[in-house]
């Protein structure tokens, strides 16, 4: 179709529009009355001529008057409707290729090779972190304020080294419920907006297999990129080293690390900070020469030592303050510093609790003074987990001093 073909009178310049149009519906008109018959005027046959051929301009057709199915055929053509962006959820047309979209397949590939922001106009994508990344990269997700729910990437890891994926400022990542997760070298996942304000890795584990061998011979504090890894304390290792894990605050749930001793000495493997590790509810335990464990963290807060072949007898808490249980016989030895009141008793907490009872305590003061004195304790008046404690000078008054103590029990 050629809508500017007419039998006579076209002009080569197009119509100007009314000044001032008449505005409603056509009417026939009535003589009668008398009311005039509608007339629409040049540029009303001019307007829609141009919206004809603007359709028949985006499918690329020339208007031809000897073919009268050519409006037909740009309606169908892959030129005249828009796909929509991804995010769109009006109800606009949608194009086949937004509809493939919207059914999960990939929009694109894109690789990173350092640290970047992920971005709105990527998702849809596999986002490969490469082979040449380097270690301790950080992929940053956008704020789920702009992204709707449904949406994400498909993220693969093949680097040598755990990448961090982190969500933007504090929004959390599940299920383990993080700001950020660790990708493995080898997994992939899926990580998408939710309904609960949320993100969510779907992610697809090596296999189970460990992902490197990191060994030790002296103390040393366990990073994040070794986590899934076999911690070797290697044969040199000389004498009883400490070896601490990370802060369960950047360690997932479920993820945590083989140790193998194969020194011959007992090794401490220590939480961070006063963190626990269970059975042993403590803060750190002894790998014996020839033991072998799996300490991963878990969802209540703690890391738990998983392992038939480990043989956990001491639980240790070194520091100032600290103790040691030994898990067969059940004695518990504790000991610390103390700061006495000048005005009466005060109570003394022990870093942990007596579950049975209290052998005996005994204290000495801290003091260079060459002054005598003395310290009682009122053990009836206390309790397995605190006792009240005073510093008496010779004459019986209570005195402010630092004390030196130590306690048994069971």
């Amino acid at each position: 179709m050629e809508p500017r073909n007419y039998q006579s009178g076209a002009s080569a310049t197009p119509p100007a529009a009314p000044v001032s149009p008449s505005n409603g519906y056509p009417t026939n008109g009535d003589p009668m009355a008398p009311t005039p018959a509608t007339q629409p005027g040049a540029f009303w046959f001019h307007q829609i001529s141009e919206e004809l051929r603007g359709i028949l301009g985006a499918a690329g057709i020339a208007p031809s008057s000897s073919d009268l199915t050519q409006l037909l055929t740009a309606l169908r053509s892959s030129g005249v409707f828009q796909t929509q962006a991804k995010l769109d959820r009006s109800s606009k047309a949608a194009t086949t290729e937004f509809v493939q979209l919207a059914l999960g397949n990939l929009s694109g590939f894109i690789s990173f090779s350092a640290s970047s922001s992920l971005t709105t106009g990527i998702l849809g994508n596999l986002i490969q972190i490469g082979a040449a990344t380097p270690v301790g990269q950080i992929f940053t997700l956008p704020s789920l304020g702009i992204v709707p729910s449904g949406y994400g990437y498909w993220i693969t890891n093949s680097s040598s080294f755990a990448q961090q994926i982190k969500a933007s400022g504090t929004e959390l990542i599940i299920p383990d419920g993080f700001n950020s997760i660790y990708l493995q070298p080898g997994e992939s996942c899926f990580i998408v907006s939710n309904y609960g304000g949320n993100w969510d890795a779907l992610i697809q584990k090596n296999q189970g297999n460990l992902h490197g061998i990191a060994s030790y011979s002296a103390s040393a504090a366990l990073n994040v990129s070794n986590l899934g890894s076999l911690i070797q304390i290697a044969q040199a290792t000389t004498g009883s080293q400490v070896f601490t894990l990370p802060s369960l605050s950047v360690v997932p749930s479920g993820y945590g690390y083989w140790i193998v001793n194969l020194s011959g000495f007992a090794q401490q493997i220590k939480a961070a900070g006063t963190e626990t590790i269970l059975p042993v509810s403590a803060n750190s335990f002894l790998l014996q020469p020839g033991e072998s464990c799996f300490i991963g963290s878990n969802t209540g807060g703690n890391w738990n030592v998983f392992g038939a072949i480990v043989a956990i007898t001491t639980a240790y808490y070194i520091g100032t303050d600290g103790y040691k249980a030994d898990k067969i016989n059940g004695l518990i030895e504790q000991w610390g510093t103390f700061t006495t009141s000048p005005s009466g008793f005060s109570s003394l907490t022990f870093p942990v609790a007596f579950p049975n009872e209290i052998f005996e305590i005994t204290a000495s003061v801290n003091s260079a003074t060459g002054i005598a004195y003395s310290v009682s304790f009122n053990i009836t008046g206390g309790t397995l987990a605190a006792v009240p404690v005073a510093v008496l000078t010779s004459a019986n008054a209570f005195s402010s001093q630092q004390i030196r103590w130590s306690a048994k029990g069971k």
